[in-house]
Formats: structure tokens, sequence, C-alpha cells
């Protein structure tokens, strides 16, 4: 996987700060646990993420789930939501290729991953990073933190809980530590929310935001002391 046009990816990182830390209770689901939190900003309650996909197949543009298959030359942009305000970054934990880096922030752009809460951020918010002509397995971490992270240095820590979802397919599970609660996207197996590439933007946003719960996947750290970590598997195929 690749950046391409102007990598300008934000992600999303918590800024831990009130003393005062209600635990949550892991019975509740996890939306509500995460509109609890949104709805509560002075409150050190929990953090939580959605996210979804954009898909850019061939100029048709589409709204899926890291459980999409995906091909050779598609592009991708993924959609970031925090609850709370938050710093959050994008690693490519290893390609098809077996290459390591991190996506976002990118510091030859001087990207800002610090994002407000309640507001969906594409990442990147230009250009899309794109699928090689390698196919295989590209695993992603997303990470959202209230404090600022050493990217490079996670990535090289093993010790770290992460959430794993797996990709489509793949036979493996996805692994979810206990003090993570999750609601998975409401998709089928289509190309979803189609719109060609050039439409007028507001076009776009109006067919991407409908049906919104569709593609999205909400997933909440009821520690908020905790960095919310979580590997993406992405099916790659020819």
């Amino acid at each position: 996987m690749k950046a391409t046009d102007k990598l300008k990816i934000s992600a999303t990182a918590l800024l831990a700060a009130s003393a005062l830390v209600i635990p949550c209770q892991s019975k509740d689901g996890a939306k509500d646990l995460f509109y609890r939190q949104e709805a509560s900003p002075t409150a050190v309650l929990n953090n939580g993420v959605q996210y979804w996909i954009e898909l850019n197949r061939a100029g048709q543009v589409s709204k899926v789930s890291n459980k999409f298959a995906f091909k050779s030359g598609d592009r991708i942009r993924i959609h970031v939501k925090s609850n709370i305000e938050a710093f959050a970054y994008i690693i490519l934990k290893e390609g098809s290729s077996g290459e390591q880096s991190v996506l976002f922030p990118d510091e030859r752009f001087h990207d800002i991953n610090k994002f407000k809460a309640s507001v969906d951020y594409p990442v990147p918010q230009e250009g899309y990073l794109a699928f090689d002509r390698t196919p295989g397995t590209e695993k992603l971490i997303l990470l959202l933190s209230r404090q600022a992270l050493d990217a490079n240095k996670y990535l090289l820590d093993k010790t770290r809980e992460h959430v794993t979802i797996a990709a489509v397919t793949s036979g493996a599970k996805d692994l979810i530590p206990g003090s993570v609660v999750m609601a998975y996207a409401d998709q089928d197996s289509s190309l979803p929310n189609e719109v060609p590439e050039g439409a007028p933007e507001t076009h776009r946003a109006d067919v991407l935001s409908s049906n919104s719960n569709k593609a999205v996947t909400t997933l909440v750290q009821t520690d908020p002391n905790q960095v919310l970590a979580i590997d993406l598997a992405l099916l790659h195929e020819p």
C-alpha cells in the first residue's frame, strides 16, 4: 500500500485531562458508551471511535468496512470520528510486501492529527491510500490516545494490548480485549452508496452520509487511561 497525491492524513488521540474518571460498565453497548461520552465532554468516561472506509474503485466511490475484499488499484480513505477531542495515528504495520511506515501524521506535510470530538475526519484529507499490484493482507493500526504518542516507538512495542479486526475470508477471528466494547458495521457485501468521481462535492457528501450506519464500526475502550489501538487487516486481492 502506498500514498497517492498529497498525503494529508488526520487521526485521533484523546487529550487526558479531567480529574474526574467515571468507570464505564462493560455490559453497556458500544454505541451507548460512545454517545454517553460524546454527550458529556467534561467527564472522562471512555475513549471511543467510529470508523468506516471510503473506497474509490475505478472512479466509483463507496462506503465499506474493513471486512470488504479490496483489489489492486483500489484507493481508500479511512474516516475517523472520536467521541472526545483526541490525537489519532494510522500506521502500516505490515504491507503485502512486508513494509512498515507511519502513514499519518506525515511530517513531510506538517499534518495536524489532533481531532475535535464528533467530527468525521477523512484520512488522508487530500488524495488516497492506494493498493499496489502485490496481493496479500495489508495490516494497519489505528491509534487513539489522550496524549500525543511517538508512533514509530509504538510500532516497535510488542507489549501493547490491541483490538484485532480480521479481514474478510481470512479465516482468522477478531480478538477483542475485555476492556473494549465493539459494535460491528451493518453492511452487505455489495458496493453500497456509489457516487461517480467528479460529482459535485455536496452530492458526494450526501450519498456517502446516507444510511449512516452502513459500514460504520464502533469501538470503545472503557478504561479512559488506555490507548485505543485497533489492528485492521485488509484483504488485498489481485
